[in-house]
């Protein structure tokens, strides 16, 4: 198993098939793979996000979005990290694979 940063739109796009009926907010199949090819380019997702996944012989097991986000707590800003959109195939669940990542 291998742990990888999805850097290609057909990376994105297999996520994107295996994830759409969970997280596509109404948005058609089309509308959801540009909202997802957006959020890849933005500027600041460049800059603050990582979309990861579990790889093994080819297949995505599990992958999840990662965010880099500054928080102010009593005058004090401090890094912080965001996980989201945790997703598993059916399949491959009760395995471990979303912890491993």
């Amino acid at each position: 198993m291998k742990i990888k940063e999805v850097s290609t739109k057909e990376e994105l796009f297999k996520i994107a098939d295996d994830t759409y009926e969970v997280w596509n907010n109404s948005l058609s199949i089309y509308d959801y793979k540009v909202y997802q090819s957006v959020m890849l380019e933005n500027d600041w997702a460049k800059k603050n996000s990582k979309y990861i996944y579990l790889e093994d012989k080819k297949q995505i097991l599990s992958s999840l979005k990662l965010y880099q986000i500054k928080v102010m707590l009593e005058g004090v800003r401090y890094k912080c990290y965001e996980i989201c959109a945790i997703y598993t195939k059916k399949e491959y669940r009760n395995r471990g694979y979303a912890s491993y990542l």
